[in-house]
């Protein structure tokens, strides 16, 4: 079975969303400046009791509360994750608030676009953009699901292949609705237009609160999008998004030309 720690540190959203760690209060803000550079803020609290009591058992080797198997993440594994060019870690601070609690700040700088999606656990996100006339459209996604679907764990009962990978799965969904998370998008322009809600200080947050059990439900199948539109001309960084995109699109091409591998190559 795989070990907590693992899954837990699948991606640091994913973790605050769905990990077996236990009941997470999550809150993030990225901020983007007209050239693309930014910055990439995180403050959540980790509650292990959730894992003592419904996780613990369920797995096949009991570990004792003071092991490292059954602490959710530490400050060089965090620094370490978001190792990557032209990336600053301004603030990582671990703190443990007893009471099985652990809370963790982190602050990092990023120079461009292209450093912020190098981040090796912001790969559970996408940030595009798209020209509509005067205005940017800018779609940024957080998909937890996939931090564990990448350690070869689904997250549905429905699909658990165990009684055991039953009972943990109903567990990860019983320490979703325990969760709260609130993701904050600060644009270099005034937004026009946005499917989140517009803040005093001109940013754009989605709210996903346990108390909100349509949304939470929603997580288990879909992405967390965020949606706005702001002034083209606040954005010098597009011109390398058109160039980012071209590249790929020429990649894409090129590999549907590469003639399939048979066995035997």
């Amino acid at each position: 079975m795989h070990s907590l720690r693992r899954l837990a540190l699948g991606t640091i959203a994913g973790a605050a969303l769905l990990s077996l760690a236990g009941c997470l209060e999550y809150d993030e803000v990225l901020t983007l400046a007209k050239d693309g550079s930014g910055q990439l803020t995180l403050d959540l609290t980790v509650d292990m009791t959730f894992y003592f009591e419904k996780v613990r058992p369920l797995l096949p080797v009991i570990q004792s509360e003071d092991s490292e198997e059954t602490k959710p993440f530490t400050k060089e594994e965090i620094q370490k994750d978001c190792e990557a060019k032209g990336v600053k870690v301004k603030t990582c601070e671990v703190s443990d608030l007893g009471k099985n609690r652990t809370r963790l700040k982190l602050a990092l700088d990023f120079k461009d676009l292209e450093s912020l999606r190098s981040i090796r656990r912001f790969s559970d996100r996408e940030l595009e953009f798209e020209e509509n006339g005067d205005d940017l459209e800018v779609s940024y996604k957080v998909d937890p699901r996939s931090a564990l679907a990448a350690k070869g764990f689904d997250m549905s009962a429905d699909v658990a292949k165990t009684p055991d990978e039953k009972k943990i799965a109903e567990a990860i969904e019983e320490a979703r609705n325990a969760s709260r998370a609130r993701f904050a998008l600060k644009l270099p322009g005034k937004v026009t237009k946005t499917n989140a809600t517009s803040q005093p200080d001109g940013s754009v947050r989605r709210v996903v609160d346990r108390t909100d059990k349509k949304a939470l439900a929603a997580l288990a199948k879909e992405p967390l999008s965020i949606t706005a539109s702001f002034p083209k001309k606040d954005a010098a960084f597009m011109e390398k998004e058109k160039e980012r995109k071209k590249l790929a699109q020429e990649k894409a091409e090129a590999d549907k030309q590469k003639p399939e591998k048979t066995d035997g190559e």
